[in-house]
């Protein structure tokens, strides 16, 4: 979770403070380039100390990066912090190094593909979907509450059923969701690791990432079977969480029952 000692501010440069993961990072945005510095403490920064810098936007304009918009400075420092997490998570190896031994027109083909990240792969009968904007706006700005904690799979919204299921989602949020971690970084591992999806997966590393932080609680389906209350919930979770989804099930069906007999009674 970023702590911030102040957010984007002023202009040529733009710049930022604070803290993540207990790392200090300086965020300068200036001429046409913007770039993110991370070290363990500030003082390390002063002293150019094991100093990470990512460089996270260039403009064709020489004088355009220092007058970027503050919201735009704050999507690009969460993609640094994202850049910073990935580096400390996968940045060194126990294994010792690799060597790729594929050929050139593999390597430069799988190159290529990298480049249009937002573009869907196909082989045979598995594919992946082209991504949207609409999918950048939802990991940072969700408009529903089954947006908000999509993170953990086919999530219902709020008023569906009559919010009945609205205590299980916040249940398996607390469970699944690390204290340090913000959501919208889940969100953005669910979309780019397993392509907004349950069954998918767009790339095997952020997917695992994203199963290991949640501990693998997903939402995976609800519906009605046989009649409009005979509400069944699909659940990964802690067993005190799956009581909850069958307590559920059990109240409404109760419910809905008695209101269908009440009605049949009437006519």
């Amino acid at each position: 979770m970023i702590k911030w000692l102040y957010k984007p501010s002023g202009n040529c440069p733009v710049q930022s403070e604070g803290t993540f993961l207990n790392h200090y990072f300086y965020f300068r945005a200036r001429y046409s380039t913007v770039t993110i510095e991370f070290t363990p403490t500030k003082q390390d920064w002063e002293n150019d100390n094991n100093v990470i810098v990512f460089t996270l936007y260039k403009t064709s304009d020489p004088y355009k990066a220092g007058w970027l918009p503050k919201w735009k400075c704050l999507l690009l420092i969460y993609w640094g912090c994202f850049l910073f997490l990935i580096k400390l998570k996968y940045g060194k190896s126990k294994f010792g190094p690799f060597k790729d031994n594929r050929p050139f027109s593999a390597k430069a083909k799988d190159f290529g593909q990298s480049l249009l990240f937002w573009k869907g792969r196909k082989k045979g009968m598995v594919h992946t979907r082209d991504l949207e904007w609409d999918d950048i706006r939802y990991i940072f700005f969700p408009r529903s509450f089954s947006e908000k904690y999509g993170y953990l799979g086919s999530v219902p919204d709020y008023n569906n059923y009559d919010k009945v299921m609205v205590p299980l989602v916040l249940a398996m949020d607390y469970e699944a969701k690390p204290w340090w971690c913000p959501r919208w970084f889940l969100r953005f591992l669910q979309v780019f690791g397993d392509d907004k999806s349950i069954i998918r997966v767009r790339n095997r590393r952020l997917s695992n990432l994203h199963k290991k932080l949640t501990k693998g609680i997903t939402f995976y389906d609800y519906k009605t079977k046989w009649e409009w209350y005979d509400l069944r919930i699909s659940v990964v979770a802690p067993q005190y969480i799956q009581d909850l989804a069958n307590a559920i099930e059990d109240y409404y069906y109760r419910k809905g029952y008695k209101e269908d007999i009440t009605e049949k009674t009437k006519n």
